[in-house]
């Protein structure tokens, strides 16, 4: 009895200590991830579901980005360019939503995006997942709008398998960025003036 259980006991210990050390080593880097497979679409409006294979020349790559001053990561989705921030106009000609998803929550192997439906006109929400696996990250999610000023529009666009690998050329992840830090400061300014 004494035996079973000191190798019982063992095999737990061996359990907790290689998940812990694996957890370590497969937690998501910063940086820009290329696209390679997964699929998007639209849905819910007078046309049904809509779905596109990635990676496509409006979403060929993903950053994710540390934020300052908090133990928080954000995520973008990019065109093929890997600058061009991706994002749908589901009521036009109003302003569009970007895919620049705030708020993720970091665990030993996966980031968790969640946010609750936000401030009109579209309320938009969101919840994403980004997981690492043996072949790269995978992310599944959906961003939604509660509020819809148009009819007949799609209101749920997801992402669904996405797989990605992480991009070896530094130079479009530091052009990427700095894209993005240009973008971030224009909608800044314009707020101000608002």
């Amino acid at each position: 009895m004494s035996k079973n259980r000191i190798i019982s006991l063992a095999i737990t210990w061996a359990f907790v200590l290689s998940s812990h050390s694996a957890g370590a080593r497969s937690r998501a880097a910063c940086g820009l991830y290329q696209i390679i497979s997964g699929t998007y679409s639209e849905c819910c409006g007078f046309g049904g579901d809509f779905r596109f294979s990635l990676p496509n020349e409006r979403q060929g790559f993903v950053r994710l980005t540390a934020e300052p001053q908090s133990d928080l990561v954000a995520m973008t989705f990019l065109g093929s360019d890997a600058q061009t921030v991706f994002s749908v106009a589901p009521c036009p000609p109003g302003d569009p939503i970007n895919f620049i998803l705030d708020y993720g929550f970091v665990f030993s192997i996966s980031i968790v995006f969640h946010v609750d439906p936000g401030p009109p006109p579209y309320a938009v929400y969101w919840n994403y997942s980004v997981t690492n696996s043996t072949d790269g990250l995978r992310i599944n999610g959906m961003l939604g709008t509660a509020q819809q000023s148009c009819v007949d529009v799609p209101t749920q666009f997801s992402h669904t398998d996405l797989g990605r690998f992480w991009c070896k050329d530094r130079s479009l992840e530091s052009r990427s960025h700095r894209r993005t830090a240009r973008y971030s400061s224009s909608k800044a300014k314009q707020a101000q003036q608002m």
